[in-house]
């Protein structure tokens, strides 16, 4: 009996390194920095008594609360029947909702925001048009309107998903079976499917609502310093003020905040609910013409998703230093000017390294990890894989803060080492999660013929499971290459002079001047991304 636990235990072995990275760029930052708070300058909880009475710090926290609320409620309304139309569409218009639903998530956060920028700016298109319109200019920067609008549609996604992972799940004949007993349409949705889908509402909620706790660039872009979120109003206790223990206590408020929400809705949340839509699932058998209002919605929606793209894109060929848009000229000269200035192919290059880097570590430790976990009977692998999920739900400022209070210590802040590790931690988790989702899927009965021919259980992996999984490997590796490309609160506070990557080069670009170079950058960027998530598509659809 001990021996076949030992058998079995032996593979969960493979997640040590990960759970090692996770130790060093997250569990230790975030002890040391909750040290601070409660031992700088006298030990006990004076810091976080101190920062609750602050009127500042309250309206931010209150602020926050409101804006997560906010957000959520429309990321919801517009998603729930987007993602419905996704269920019962047929398989072009499929496609064409999944294409534009992820479309965001392989834009840069900073191309999407910078793009907000340009279209709610007091000369903006929006308000061009309302102008037009005869309705006015309305003050949509720089207000909380302002970042509701670039917050919900960053998020949209993350709602969207976790609801269609859940509708898919549920048999619609329960629905014409209401409708056969008298009930209209509408009672029957409300009755019986609305129920159902209950799982999918709380998880996407849950993701939307927590991200928005966290959101640094977005408001910081878009928002008013006056009415500063609790992310920004952290940053600035670390980059102005210093104030590491101040910076601790307001992260952990923060953190605790996140972890109530988890706590009541942790039976909601499935890993699946952040990627699961790359499934390649479609319309079932009774796919049909959508409505004509659901495809008036599902227009609106589309038109928010894709809007920032062209945006950039056009702005990008701009023949003069102006963020006017359209331009009135066009030119090539942002794009030469990208490629031949040291500080943009610069950024550009150390944004490739880090990601390559970053990548190729997080796809070793997380592929070893999936293996081993799935194929443990260990009734640890559950706690450890949530363990490992850490990075997706702790906000993005508490742990920047965390490794940059930490990594200061170590002498790894502005350096090379210090931002892959940093990065291949916030890939990790899409690459456990894509590889144990194929590894779940694999005839494990391959595995065995192959040792029943005498095969090592190194020479199986080798040459039997690896090569079948390869298209997984290789789709969670992309994934966390795009993260450590398009990460950039983490890397504002690790990067240095000789360490700024292209996302920390466009937001200073954006903030200190203007200049339509950031245009071409974020043109650059969509390219490459792309190009990469259609590779990986075509690449599984071959295999």
């Amino acid at each position: 009996m001990t021996t076949r636990k030992r058998a079995f235990g032996r593979p969960a072995a493979l997640a040590i390194p990960a759970l090692v990275l996770l130790l060093l760029v997250t569990v230790l930052p975030l002890t040391w920095l909750f040290a601070i708070s409660v031992l700088d300058p006298v030990p006990g909880f004076g810091n976080y008594v101190d920062l609750l009475s602050r009127a500042g710090f309250q309206r931010a926290f209150l602020r926050t609360l409101k804006m997560a609320a906010i957000v959520t409620a429309v990321t919801l309304v517009f998603g729930y029947p987007y993602a419905y139309a996704m269920t019962i569409a047929g398989r072009k218009t499929w496609l064409l909702l999944t294409l534009l639903v992820l479309l965001p998530l392989w834009t840069s956060l900073m191309a999407r925001s910078f793009a907000w920028v340009i279209l709610l700016s007091d000369n903006g298109v929006i308000n061009n048009g309302l102008d037009a319109l005869g309705l006015g200019r309305l003050p949509l920067i720089r207000t909380e309107i302002g970042v509701t609008i670039g917050m919900a549609q960053l998020l949209l996604p993350f709602m969207v998903l976790p609801l269609y992972n859940s509708m898919i799940g549920v048999d619609r004949r329960l629905v014409l079976a209401a409708q056969s007993l008298g009930a209209s349409r509408l009672t029957a949705l409300r009755s019986v499917y609305l129920p159902l889908t209950l799982p999918g509402i709380v998880g996407g909620a849950t993701i939307v609502f927590i991200m928005s706790l966290g959101f640094y660039v977005t408001p910081m872009l878009l928002g008013s310093p006056r009415e500063a979120m609790i992310a920004p109003y952290i940053g600035v206790q670390v980059n102005r003020l210093l104030a590491f223990n101040m910076a601790g206590a307001g992260s952990f408020i923060l953190a605790f905040a996140v972890g109530i929400i988890l706590v009541f809705t942790a039976r909601f949340l499935n890993s699946g609910n952040m990627i699961g839509g790359y499934s390649g699932e479609t319309g079932g058998a009774s796919a049909r013409r959508l409505p004509w209002s659901l495809r008036l919605h599902c227009t609106v929606v589309g038109f928010i998703l894709f809007l920032p793209v062209p945006v950039v894109i056009l702005l990008a060929f701009a023949g003069r230093p102006s963020f006017e848009f359209p331009p009135s000229e066009y030119s090539l000269r942002y794009f030469v000017h990208f490629f031949t200035d040291t500080v943009w192919s610069g950024s550009l290059r150390n944004s490739l390294l880090i990601g390559v880097c970053s990548a190729a570590l997080a796809t070793v430790v997380g592929s070893a990890a999936a293996y081993g976990l799935t194929r443990s009977g260990s009734r640890w692998c559950q706690a450890i894989y949530a363990i490992l999920l850490t990075p997706i739900v702790l906000p993005g400022i508490v742990g920047a803060v965390a490794a940059y209070v930490f990594f200061l210590r170590l002498n790894l802040s502005e350096t090379f080492v210090g931002l892959v590790l940093a990065h291949s931690v916030l890939g990790l988790p899409f690459v456990l999660i894509t590889v144990s989702s194929v590894l779940k899927t694999f005839d494990r009965r391959l595995e065995m013929a192959a040792a029943s021919l005498g095969a090592s259980v190194p020479e199986t992996i080798r040459t039997v499971t690896l090569p079948l999984i390869l298209p997984g490997v290789i789709t969670g590796m992309v994934f966390a290459f795009v993260t450590s490309f398009d990460e950039i609160v983490y890397t504002l506070f690790l990067q240095g002079p000789d360490t700024r990557t292209l996302p920390v080069q466009m937001y200073l670009s954006v903030t200190a001047e203007v200049d339509p170079t950031i245009a071409a950058a974020s043109t650059v960027v969509v390219l490459v991304t792309t190009v990469l998530f259609c590779s990986t598509y075509l690449l599984r659809r071959s295999r």
